[in-house]
């Protein structure tokens, strides 16, 4: 049975961590090439969604989890690493035709490192 955590951080949203022992999720995650520990430079797109209807639900699933939609409903995409942001934008392209911009440093920094990095996704134009 998972179990569920409130968490809090100082000048963040509160968040929800679930933990499920299983070996047999743990198996599935490995083999899908989600990486162990800190995913920082680690993190890319797993081959087991390079077609147009997987990468497209891929995409939803990041979206819901690492994204939002702002007012003017345009889509926004933030990760710390920036060459992930990079694979989706030619992913995007290759599965869905829907082309966008390179990836802009967010305002936080940490000294001289951008932080986060984030995607605009626009509607297209009529």
């Amino acid at each position: 049975m998972p179990s569920v955590r409130n968490r809090k951080r100082k000048d963040r949203k509160d968040w929800q961590e679930v933990e499920i022992n299983s070996a047999v999720i743990y198996a599935y995650f490995c083999c899908l090439g989600l990486p162990i520990g800190r995913k920082y430079g680690k993190l890319k797109v797993p081959p087991v969604v390079f077609t147009k209807i997987l990468f497209e639900k891929f995409l939803q699933g990041l979206i819901d989890s690492d994204g939002y939609i702002r007012k003017d409903r345009r889509v926004v995409i933030v990760q710390k690493d920036v060459n992930f942001l990079y694979q989706i934008r030619r992913l995007s392209l290759k599965f869905l035709n829907v082309e966008f911009l390179a990836p802009r440093p967010n305002s936080k920094k940490i000294g001289n490192q951008t932080y986060t990095w984030y995607y605009i996704i626009t509607r297209p134009s009529d």
